[in-house]
């Protein structure tokens, strides 16, 4: 393994198993991916490092969530108010979302490019590509106390009253 000073990444935040086996890596500056199977990581296994671009404004990548795509979803803090925003990393590119309100704990990829975000009072499905904050409607109201997502598309929250699961129709066509 590395040390964080032997990184681009800055201070290391979280770990997440890849879907390959692998490891991905997020940090105050960036993420990196480690690809092979976890056990098998050395002194010398290659680190590919994925900076945020400085004059972005993002950093403290958190709470990743790797989609079908490979890519990687999370939550980052934007500017000096610490404010969060979702984060999306694929194909080398980092794209941003930001959402109205609260700051966000969380954010995931679903199915369909479709994006999923939760704030402590809110609940948001984005549609890929919206920008305009009059287009993010909340679903769940109340204090979301926790969260859990699955691999497959399926995810629970637990809102102050009662437990929410969503899933993809039992029809669709498998994803690959």
């Amino acid at each position: 393994m590395r040390t964080a000073a032997e990184t681009k990444l800055g201070r290391f935040i979280e770990q997440l198993p890849a879907r390959d086996g692998g490891v991905w890596i997020t940090g105050a500056n960036g993420v990196a991916r480690i690809p092979g199977a976890a056990r098998g990581i050395k002194a010398d296994t290659v680190w590919n490092e994925f900076p945020v671009d400085p004059t972005s404004g993002l950093h403290e990548i958190q709470h990743p969530l790797e989609d079908e795509e490979g890519g990687l979803t999370a939550v980052a803090e934007q500017g000096g108010d610490a404010s969060r925003v979702l984060v999306h990393f694929i194909g080398g590119r980092w794209h941003v979302q930001a959402l109205p309100g609260d700051n966000l704990r969380e954010a995931w990829k679903g199915l369909d490019d479709t994006y999923w975000a939760a704030t402590i009072n809110a609940f948001f499905q984005i549609v890929d590509g919206r920008t305009n904050s009059a287009d993010y409607e909340p679903m769940i109201r109340g204090q979301i106390r926790d969260m859990a997502v699955e691999t497959n598309g399926v995810f629970w929250l637990a809102p102050s009253e009662g437990l929410y699961r969503s899933r993809p129709h039992p029809w669709r066509t498998t994803v690959r």
